[in-house]
């Protein structure tokens, strides 16, 4: 087995095609690489193909479809391999609500994993006898799913529920299954799809908790003695356990992920894991694929769990990390850890910055620099080749990053770059997706403490509780008959509640040109504060620094007019034009309640809050300061 080597460059060689297994309705994908390309970019390269984004894309791996064993990071593809290679989430989520809110489309897909796992019985943690009751109903509730989903009769998937079915269910009990999955299907009504899936990965839960589980059988050293054991790498405690081979019910815990110090590999195939606490544990495995497989799903827990930028063994590396090191780059930490390290760091002293990936597009990095005023402003910067770097908005392009931050070492140049904060060991990082909830990073109020919060009204909200970014909350409004110019300027921002508790908001600021009309838009605040309706954009409260502003609640989708455009007629129905209006009739009657008279009515001044298969809600936002126009 060949591996990414850090101090040997590799030249790629002939381009070749190859077939990855998948859990989709599509069954397989086949996607182009080079000979000397890494599993691990080749994992990545499929997550890009399906739609998972740059964050969720580290949960993914490959997998031997016969041998069951998973690669490494920096396995290195060659000519010779005519391997079945398995797509498949390898590091569950502590929560798979929080694998919900990172990436939707790898929940999905760890939906389908997960249903076919059942089917095909590959989860050793069911066991016929204990859970048929069980394994029926998620039948039925696979079954309800793909009705809703893909508007397919009733008749006609109740006829062909082997599909639905696991088979052992179907070979011991094919007569007697038919009437109650009947029964129960006849019997749901009222849910969307969503919901069932959901349903679907909680019952499976409980049946199965600790799955996806990996065992690998070894050899242990330990009383002086060799004594052959089974190793189980579990997310639910976050821990590593075995049992001896002859008392296979007995388990004991061998290490917490956490208390992983680093892990090292001796020419004769034996791992030592060592420790915080206690000796070290030496593993002689029978393979270099089973050490491989071990080794790296220990090192992609604890980097999930612990430490995001650190492997714990040294010769199985992670490649795209080396990459992300040797540039000094971040992974996709996101705008506000990136504007609060500056802060915490270097007080936003002029000519720092980072540099990080994109949350949400492969191929884009951003560098939040701080300018000679002190604040921090965020640069896009698109990777169109392997030297080929585009920075937006000044239409230059760079060899490298090296190159980029070079040619900006002017003190007086509109972009200043002098001193680079590169990631560290010791970040709070929010890629830290595996780890445990209570040692998770700030999370959103509950709608009981916003309420108490803004019980008096909007707050008059400090500066330091706001982290605000430039980057705009919405797509720019790309309708060539709207010239008119704004009196404001909108940005995204994260108000701190309280301690562990933020939110995500839009802050709205008089443009420094229209401080004459500070009193007009001080008076709309004031009218607009005094509304409560869920069908009116809700404001938060005020900013008088850096800047008189409204922060207001962030409407996911934004303007309904931009949402139009943006999306093709197919997706949107006439039942929804008709909501979006009921929705609209709602807010002017709250209006009209209050002795609020708009003005504005507008459908940008719509913005989209939900669409789904079943509704299709938009929210009035406050008037703005506005003028008609001639046309008006």
């Amino acid at each position: 087995m060949q591996l990414y080597n850090r101090n040997k460059k590799f030249v790629m060689g002939d381009e070749k095609l190859i077939s990855i297994n998948l859990f989709t309705d599509e069954k397989t994908t086949t996607v182009s690489y080079f000979v000397g390309t890494t599993a691990e970019d080749l994992s990545h390269k499929v997550s890009q193909k399906l739609g998972i984004g740059p964050i969720a894309k580290h949960l993914f791996a490959l997998r031997d479809k016969s041998t069951r064993l998973w690669y490494a990071p920096g396995h290195i593809l060659t000519s010779k391999d005519k391997i079945k290679f398995e797509f498949r989430l390898r590091f569950k989520p502590a929560s798979l609500q929080t694998l919900k809110s990172i990436d939707s489309v790898a929940y999905d897909y760890y939906f389908h994993q997960v249903r076919s796992d059942v089917l095909e019985t590959k989860v050793p943690d069911i066991i016929y006898e204990m859970h048929k009751r069980e394994l029926i109903g998620l039948g039925v509730c696979d079954m309800y799913r793909v009705i809703l989903e893909k508007n397919v009769p009733l008749r006609y998937v109740e006829s062909n529920y082997k599909k639905y079915v696991p088979k052992e269910c179907v070979r011991r009990h094919a007569f007697f299954v038919k009437k109650p999955i009947h029964n129960a299907l006849n019997k749901l009504s009222g849910h969307n799809a969503n919901y069932v899936k959901e349903q679907y990965l909680d019952q499976f839960s409980g049946m199965a908790p600790e799955y996806p589980h990996e065992e690998y059988k070894a050899l242990m050293d330990k009383d002086n003695s060799k004594t052959q054991i089974r190793i189980i790498l579990r997310i639910t405690l976050s821990e590593l356990k075995y049992h001896k081979m002859e008392n296979p019910l007995i388990w004991k815990s061998l290490c917490a992920i956490e208390n992983l110090c680093f892990i090292s590999i001796r020419q004769d195939s034996t791992v030592e894991v060592s420790r915080k606490n206690g000796i070290p544990s030496y593993l002689k495995f029978s393979t270099n694929a089973l050490l491989m497989s071990f080794v790296s799903g220990l090192d992609g827990y604890y980097r999930l769990t612990v430490k995001w930028t650190f492997n714990l063994c040294r010769d199985v590396i992670t490649p795209s990390l080396e990459r992300l090191h040797k540039q000094k780059c971040h992974g996709p930490v996101g705008g506000e850890f990136s504007y609060r390290k500056l802060e915490e760091k270097r007080s936003n002293h002029p000519g720092t910055y980072i540099l990080r990936e994109s949350e949400t597009q492969y191929g884009v990095f951003y560098l939040d620099s701080c300018g000679k005023d002190g604040k921090p402003r965020t640069h896009k910067i698109e990777q169109y080749g392997p030297e080929e770097f585009f920075l937006s908005g000044t239409g230059c392009t760079y060899k490298s990053f090296a190159h980029l931050i070079s040619a900006h070492q002017d003190p007086e140049g509109t972009l200043y770059l002098t001193e680079c904060l590169p990631p560290s060991e010791y970040d709070k990082s929010p890629l830290l997706i595996c780890a445990s909830e209570s040692v998770c990073n700030d999370v959103a109020p509950d709608a009981e403490m916003l309420a108490a919060l803004l019980e008096g009204g909007p707050r008059c909200i400090p500066p330091q509780q706001l982290q605000i970014y430039k980057a705009q909350p919405f797509p720019k409004n790309s309708n060539p008959n709207d010239n008119r110019a704004s009196s404001t300027i909108l940005y995204r921002a994260m108000w701190r509640v309280a301690k562990g508790k933020k939110l995500e908001a839009a802050l709205k600021v008089l443009r420094d040109e229209q401080c004459n009309y500070t009193r007009e838009f001080l008076e709309l605040i004031g009218t607009w504060g005094q509304l409560r309706s869920g069908a009116l954009v809700r404001l938060y409260g005020l900013t008088v620094a850096p800047a008189v502003g409204m922060l207001m609640e962030l409407v996911k989708y934004g303007p309904l007019d931009a949402y139009l455009r943006n999306n093709s007629p197919q997706t949107i129905k006439t039942v929804d034009m008709v909501e979006a209006a009921a929705c609209l009739a709602t807010a002017l009657w709250h209006l009209e309640e209050h002795g609020v008279v708009h003005g504005n009515i507008r459908c940008r001044k719509l913005l989209v809050h939900i669409h789904k298969n079943d509704k299709f809600i938009v929210k009035l936002t406050d008037p703005g300061l506005f003028s008609y126009a001639q046309s008006e």
